[in-house]
């Protein structure tokens, strides 16, 4: 009885010693399934797509090795104004066809867009023009924000974060800083139009949409008053230079329209 005894015990000494290290096996060699798993579907959704991709991480080391890069945005124009990459160009898809981007066939071009489909389209419209480096950026502009890429946009009135990155000038405080030599850079946004018929004084323009193109002729090392017509138009070129890494921007409280209502000096 003992004998037995002490063989079922062995037995089962023996049993338990091999489910430990079947446990153990499974235990070590699941992540290296499931890894092998993940990359056959990531290898699958790379064949059915029709076109090459590019990280936001990728994009940002092009740019800053001075590689030639067009970035297109075929968003609408309204999701574009909202908030686009700096130095994108816009050309919405349904005008892809009839556009020429105007690039050298060499350099890279990168693709914004909403949608695979659209992507795949346009891919091949920009491919059809003899351009032979064409990617379409991964997760679009929010995975560019996400990975700390630049962006501009015009920003919303209503919301405090993007009020906190301005400072209002009254149209009292900017005639006082006028009279007073305060060193100061006065840029009128309006047409160029408007800007002739009256300005004020010491006041250069740069109209709003012209702002992006032609900040290299601004100083981000000096302070800088905008205004527009309306107040909102002086905001939205200030929430812009914001974008664009200037960021002493004033702007003039009630616009230009404020600064007529009170009188004071107009210059042609």
């Amino acid at each position: 009885m003992i004998r037995n005894k002490n063989t079922k015990e062995k037995f089962a000494l023996l049993i338990g010693f091999v489910l430990i290290l079947l446990v153990a096996a499974i235990t070590f060699f699941r992540p290296h399934f499931g890894k092998k798993q993940t990359e056959v579907v990531i290898e699958s959704a790379d064949e059915e797509r029709q076109y090459s991709v590019i990280s936001a991480r990728e994009l940002q080391q092009k740019i800053i090795s001075g590689e030639k890069v067009k970035i297109i945005d075929i968003r609408m124009w309204d999701d574009f104004q909202r908030e686009h990459i700096v130095d994108s160009i816009s050309v919405p898809f349904k005008d892809l066809s009839q556009s020429d981007i105007g690039m050298d066939n060499s350099e890279t071009v990168v693709v914004i867009g909403k949608d695979d489909a659209e992507h795949a389209q346009a891919v091949k419209i920009i491919e059809s023009q003899n351009y032979t480096k064409v990617f379409v950026l991964t997760e679009g502009v929010s995975g560019w924000i996400a990975n700390g890429g630049q962006v501009i946009s015009l920003g919303d009135p209503n919301s405090f974060i993007d009020q906190s990155k301005l400072t209002y000038v009254s149209s009292e405080d900017l005639k006082s800083v006028i009279d007073n030599n305060y060193p100061i850079y006065i840029l009128d946004v309006r047409d160029q139009r408007q800007f002739s018929e009256g300005h004020i004084s010491g006041a250069s323009n740069i109209p709003l949409n012209e702002l992006e193109k032609r900040r290299g002729e601004l100083s981000i090392a000096k302070e800088i008053l905008v205004y527009g017509e309306t107040e909102l138009q002086g905001f939205q070129a200030g929430i812009m230079l914001n974008g664009l890494n200037f960021h002493a921007v004033n702007v003039l409280s009630g616009g230009f329209a404020s600064w007529k209502e009170k009188g004071f000096e107009i210059v042609q």
